[in-house]
C-alpha cells in the first residue's frame, strides 16, 4: 500500500490514502514483535517476503498498482501461510 501507485484513482484503495513512513515503520516493528513470540521467526519473515514480493509484482503488472481487492488478497494469503507455517 506503501510503496505501489494506486491502479483507479475513484476505487477503495485510493479512498483510504497512504500511510506515511512512519506509520510503516510502526506496523512493521509490531509485525516483527509478534513474530519473535514463536520459534519460527526466520521462515515466517521469509514467507511473507515472498509472498508479498509476488502480489506487489502480479498487481503492478495486471492492474499498474493496488486496488483494494489487492490488499485484501495480500492480507489473506499473509494469514493462511502463517497459519500453515505454524500447523507444519
Amino acid at each position: 500500500m506503501y510503496a505501489l501507485p494506486n491502479a483507479r484513482e475513484d476505487g477503495l484503495a485510493a479512498a483510504t490514502g497512504r500511510p506515511k513512513g512512519q506509520q510503516v515503520m510502526i506496523a512493521i516493528l509490531i509485525g516483527l514483535a509478534t513474530l519473535l513470540l514463536t520459534y519460527h521467526v526466520i521462515i515466517a519473515i521469509i514467507l511473507l517476503a515472498i509472498v508479498m514480493a509476488i502480489m506487489s509484482w502480479l498487481a503492478s503488472n495486471q492492474f499498474g498498482g493496488i486496488t483494494g481487492d489487492v490488499l485484501g488478497a495480500a492480507q489473506q494469503l499473509c494469514a493462511t501461510g502463517l497459519l500453515v507455517l505454524f500447523a507444519l
